[in-house]
């Protein structure tokens, strides 16, 4: 019997250890399918196929703009998700395809203000950078979204100053690793950082249930 999640109402599953895993996620007229059992998987689709016709368009390889990518890991098959589609057009929108990547998303202790009217650049899709971005963070790039939370809060009143800070995070999703958001001093250190994100993680997937 499919079970609803308790944070998400388009969230399905079916989780029986070491016997049956199924997830089916809803989103407007589309859904995916994730489950353990082939045999389960068909029969599932032919009921409600029958009832609702449909049609299986297989593995899953994109998603709300989202380049999903799947791999053997050892005794785990990996996921990768990606919006490398995105990035690249909001590098090409700014002519910054050559431009030279940055390390971090944001100068430490930045500390900004609102630009003066006579300044403000309103002819600049600022907002709607800043938003894209809100988007490859929430998705994709969590890295970077401290960063944009506190850049969009000039969207309304911005200048050259602060376009110049929102297309430093855009040289820093072309970088190709991710670095934590927290300056560690020590070793020690840095597996605490490491081990508190995790735990968030983990903390969400269990709720999801």
């Amino acid at each position: 019997m499919l079970a609803v999640s308790n944070v998400d109402p388009c969230l399905f599953y079916i989780f029986l250890p070491n016997e049956l895993i199924v997830f089916i996620y809803i989103h407007v007229d589309h859904f995916l399918v994730l489950t353990s059992s082939e045999a389960w998987k068909n029969t599932f689709f032919t009921s409600f196929n029958s009832a609702y016709p449909s049609v299986d368009e297989g593995v899953l390889t994109d998603i709300l703009g989202m380049r999903m990518t799947f791999r053997d890991a050892g005794l785990v098959r990996e996921c990768r998700m990606s919006q490398h589609g995105l990035i690249r057009r909001m590098l090409e929108k700014f002519g910054m395809t050559d431009c030279n990547p940055a390390l971090s998303p944001m100068e430490p202790k930045l500390s900004l203000t609102l630009a003066d009217p006579q300044d403000a650049t309103a002819n600049v899709p600022y907002a709607n950078l800043a938003t894209e971005f809100m988007w490859l963070g929430r998705c994709t790039r969590p890295d970077i979204l401290t960063a944009v939370c506190y850049l969009a809060r000039f969207s309304h009143c911005h200048g050259a100053t602060h376009l110049q800070h929102l297309l430093r995070v855009l040289r820093t999703v072309i970088y190709s690793s991710k670095l934590q958001k927290t300056v560690a001093v020590s070793t020690a250190d840095g597996e605490l950082v490491a081990l508190s994100e995790t735990a968030r993680d983990i903390e969400h997937v269990v709720n999801l249930l």
